[in-house]
């Protein structure tokens, strides 16, 4: 019984007819909507929709409400906003306050409450009065003094509201319509029994009037609450009733508006659109929002159509030809669509409805299915006009022939995508792989891994499939191969072919690819084309191509390479969509809240250009009022700019950009729903700082606002503080160093002389010395010649004699000197140990010991300074040993500390022995060699940083410790001999 009960709904449902609606959004909380309760609305030059709430005066922005009020207003409500020549916006109040924005403020102009009792009246404003319509009297203000200048009674038993048109005013005084001018004067007047009848009679409250090219019509609520509508002309005297509809004669009119051709009706049943003829009558034509109170409808600059209402708050509509389709609750999920015709299309939900909708009459002929599970996919076989469809527990074939559904047992269910490939087979995807069926049989199983997406290309018997890792193309014979682009694997949500042949696949985060002949030939993405890389739905169009991205809809022309975006400022009311189906004048999508088509003729076409405008600017964290140009200290370098673009949810579509000429040449993108550019210590310099608005969707790209901004450098940065900082420091400087220079000119002269001195004084000594030291050697040779003589050795004092003779001729040569070679001391020092060899008897041995790296030619030494050294150890040391006298004298170079090492070593009884000798003879002979020495050592070191340096070593018997002889060692600094 169950059963065919459900079966009996089924068949009344079957020819179900459902409407349409245009696409809309309505303001809510999250878009910090301040009121529900709104009395009308207008769009002033500067695209700022200004609204009149119960709770305030709002203006939108394009991003956020802002409300305007001041301490004199009494009350929240305002009523009647309209724009004066001067572009302030006005409004009025229930207790007769006008007030007009300016600056950004709201200023009362005039309070006329005791004047009009408290209540609400009707303005115009023209370009000299505010012109005020009480019930019966007008009051004309003038807007230069704010005094009231004319008071004209015009009616005993009540006024119309004014409409004014140019420079006229139409509205019903009495029993008649009456068209006044600008400063108030009656100048046409219409009346018949009928219109004499209808307002002194039948008309209950405020008649309204509007007009749309050249004609006029009024409304009036009757004392039976039927509303009527007439068709008048003040010039010929017609005055026609104008037909309406059976629910909108019960109805109040709040607003009557024209545009492009349909009157739109704002009422207490919705908004009620009627196409205007030539003659002025009207036909209707649709009716939305039946279930709101609509008090305002306006169409702002980018072709939005606004609606305000009584107890709903705002509705826009961005694209009036987009509809979205109305379903019964229980069928918003739509899972999958698929065309059949020019006007039929089949749908499928996730609660497991299914049917065929025909777009043209709105009609539904539904299919029962199986079961009430998900239905997943669907493919179209159109030569055999079957439906393959799939759910997530079983799978069927819906015949459109016979309008019969079959279950295909074991087969197709829970399918990801289904692709037809001919008489009575299909391919389909799901987590078992890719599967061929044919005639409700599995034939073929393609792939292993879990399968997203497939599809059979017809012409080239191609098959692609798109698995969980990979995306691989197999031939007619099912050969495989992989595709990647750029080595990358893809990872497609959709693939369907152009009538160029191009596959398109749709890649989940990288884009669109494009393959023809077996190749990856394009990759559309967000550097060429696309506004996402995200990709939701793809489907062919003929040379088309519709793609969802998460934030926009896309058609891409494979022939010219042009995209063409639609976002929700331009009527799409989702970017979720499942499914998509082109039809010849709209484009169908389906979404999880149910259906919505956009019309192909005027979605895209060009919407205005975006304007663009500054909101704000900070300067060091500081407010400051607006200009063109700023010229700032150096202090005041933090520098934040706003700005912003009305219009309809800007943020969601603008993008701007900017950039500082004199810093930066190049655009700069501002990051996303960011309406402001912020400096931190701005450089010197002069800037122009530049920004535009660019549209995601079809309005292009705003001109370019600018704004100047000289950041001056501090004073004793600027050039004549640095000039004359210069010359000062230049003449201090000068004047300093001069002072300087005759200081150190005169310590110099001080020094010089001082050293001249010491140099002359050092001089006289190593003279002095060396003068002393001649004649003590010359003193020790004549003792050892007379010693020859006393002893009868004749011979030996004749050969000692003329050896010395040798020797004081070269000393004689060296006297003059103060340095001479080393090779010149070797030469003395081998002359003088040959006499002495001659004294000791030949019992002497002597030897030199030359290292080859010193050159002894090029090195110069001071006179006569190893010589000492050598006496020394003949006559303290050798002197006393009667035989085995050895003496070495050896020469080292040592390139690194750039010194000559000189070793003087003897054999003879050392120093000890030697001193306990002098001391004895001491009092007979006073020794002068060994302290001139020293001397000479001291003064030739004098005032020099490489010294000579010289050190005694006594050689001792390893075992005995016997005294064995003496070692000296002269360090001395090689100089280069001059020329």
């Amino acid at each position: 019984m169950a059963k065919k009960l459900h079966k009996l709904l089924f068949l009344l449902l079957c020819c179900s007819m459902y409407g349409q609606h245009p696409i809309y959004t309505q303001f809510s909380e999250k878009d910090d909507l301040p009121d529900i309760e709104f009395y009308n609305m207008m769009e002033d030059s500067q695209g700022f929709v200004w609204l009149a709430a119960d709770k305030g005066f709002y203006r939108y922005d394009g991003n956020q409400f802002k409300l305007y009020s001041n301490k004199e207003k009494r009350g929240l409500s305002v009523f009647e906003p309209k724009e004066d020549h001067k572009g302030r916006i006005w409004c009025c109040n229930i207790s007769g306050q006008f007030f007009y924005v300016e600056n950004d403020t709201l200023v009362t102009f005039v309070d006329l409450g005791q004047e009009m009792g408290w209540r609400l009246g009707n303005f115009l404003v023209t370009e000299t009065h505010l012109l005020i319509f009480t019930s019966t009297t007008l009051y004309k203000v003038s807007l230069a003094t704010k005094q009231i200048e004319e008071q004209i009674k015009l009616s005993k038993i009540g006024l119309g509201n004014p409409y004014q048109s140019g420079d006229e005013i139409y509205m019903s005084i009495e029993n008649s319509i009456a068209t006044l001018n600008l400063e108030g004067e009656i100048i046409k007047q219409i009346t018949s029994e009928e219109i004499h009848n209808d307002l002194v009679y039948r008309c209950l409250g405020k008649s309204l009037i509007s007009g749309y090219n050249g004609k006029t019509y009024m409304s009036f609520k009757d004392a039976d609450e039927f509303l009527n509508l007439y068709l008048f002309d003040v010039n010929t005297g017609q005055y026609d009733k104008v037909k309406l509809e059976k629910t909108l004669e019960k109805s109040y009119i709040v607003s009557i508006d024209f545009y492009e051709g349909t009157m739109f009706l704002s009422t207490s049943s919705g908004l009620w659109l009627y196409t205007v003829q030539e003659d002025g009558k009207i036909t209707y034509k649709n009716r939305y929002f039946k279930d709101q109170y609509v008090t305002k409808v306006i169409i702002d600059k980018s072709e939005n159509f606004w609606v305000t209402t009584l107890r709903a708050g705002v509705f826009v509509i961005p694209n009036i030809h987009n509809f979205s389709y109305s379903f019964p609750k229980d069928m918003e999920n739509f899972k999958c669509v698929e065309k059949i015709n020019d006007d039929v299309f089949f749908f499928g939900t996730s609660s497991g409805k299914a049917g065929l909708y025909n777009i043209k009459t709105n009609k539904i002929e539904f299919i029962e299915l199986d079961t009430d599970t998900n239905v997943t996919a669907v493919s179209y076989n159109k030569k055999q006009q079957l439906l393959y469809i799939s759910q997530k527990t079983v799978a069927g074939v819906y015949n459109l022939k016979s309008k019969k559904y079959t279950v295909v047992t074991n087969v197709a269910q829970n399918a990801n995508s289904i692709s037809s490939i001919g008489d009575n087979g299909f391919l389909f995807t799901n987590y078992k792989g890719a599967i061929k069926v044919k005639n409700g049989k599995e034939v073929l199983r393609i792939g292993t891994t879990r399968a997203h997406v497939v599809f059979y290309d017809t012409i080239t018997k191609n098959t692609y499939v798109s698995y969980v890792d990979e995306l691989i193309k197999y031939n007619a014979e099912f050969q495989s191969k992989i595709m990647r682009y750029q080595g990358k694997r893809i990872n497609s949500k959709g693939i369907v072919k152009t009538n160029d042949g191009t596959v398109w696949v749709a890649s989940l985060k990288d884009g669109v690819y494009g393959i023809k002949n077996d190749s990856i030939i394009v990759n559309y993405n967000t550097k060429n084309g696309l506004v996402s890389n995200f990709i939701q739905q793809i489907k062919n169009d003929g040379d088309e191509l519709w793609i969802v991205t998460s934030k926009g809809i896309q058609s891409f022309n494979t022939k010219t390479k042009t995209f063409k975006t639609l976002t929700k400022s331009d009527g799409v009311s989702t970017y979720l969509v499942s499914g998509i189906v082109p039809f010849d004048d709209r484009v169908l999508f389906s979404t999880n809240k149910g259906m919505f088509t956009i019309d192909r003729e005027t979605s895209f076409e060009p919407r205005p250009k975006p304007g663009i405008y500054f909101t704000g600017i900070q300067i060091n964290e500081k407010d400051t009022l607006l200009q063109e140009k700023y010229t700032l200290p150096h202090s005041q370098n933090t520098i934040k700019l706003s700005f912003n673009s009305n219009g309809f949810r800007s943020k969601e579509h603008i993008q701007y950009y900017s950039r500082l000429l004199g810093f930066n040449e190049n655009w700069i993108a501002v990051d996303e729903g960011i309406d402001f550019v912020k400096y931190n210590s701005l450089p010197v310099g002069n800037y122009t700082f530049q920004v535009k608005a660019t549209s995601r969707s079809l309005a292009g790209e705003s001109e370019v606002k600018s704004i100047k901004i000289s950041v001056k450098s501090p004073f004793w940065k600027r050039p004549w503080f640095i000039l004359s900082i210069v010359f000062a420091s230049l003449a201090i400087v000068i004047i300093y160093y001069r002072n300087i220079l005759k200081k150190r000119e005169r310590q110099k002269n001080k020094e010089l002389e001082k050293l001249e001195q010491e140099r002359e004084l050092v001089f006289l000594k190593l003279e002095n010395l060396r003068s002393q030291m001649n004649p003590h050697f010359i003193f020790n040779a004549l003792n050892s010649i007379q010693e020859y003589i006393i002893l009868n050795k004749k011979n030996l004092a004749s050969d000692y004699l003329g050896k010395f003779a040798d020797l004081i001729r070269t000393y004689l040569n060296h006297s003059n000197r103060g340095v001479i070679s080393l090779q010149d001391e070797i030469d003395c020092l081998e002359m003088y140990l040959e006499l002495e060899e001659l004294r000791f008897e030949d019992k002497l041995m002597y030897s030199f010991d030359i290292d080859t790296a010193v050159d002894t030619e090029s090195i110069s030494i001071p006179t006569m300074l190893i010589q000492p050294y050598v006496e020394n150890a003949l006559k303290h040391g050798l002197l006393h040993k009667k035989d085995n006298r050895k003496l070495s004298i050896t020469l080292k170079a040592s390139p690194q500390d750039k010194t000559i090492s000189c070793i003087i070593e003897d054999n003879g009884v050392g120093r000890e022995k030697a001193l306990l000798i002098k001391e004895k003879k001491a009092k007979m002979h006073k020794s002068f060699g060994t302290k001139a020495t020293q001397d000479r050592l001291y003064l030739l070191n004098y005032g020099k940083t490489k010294r000579i340096g010289v050190s005694i070593e006594d050689l001792h018997d390893p075992i005995t410790q016997k005294p064995t002889g003496t070692k000296v060692f002269i360090t001395i600094p090689i100089t280069k001999q001059s020329h």
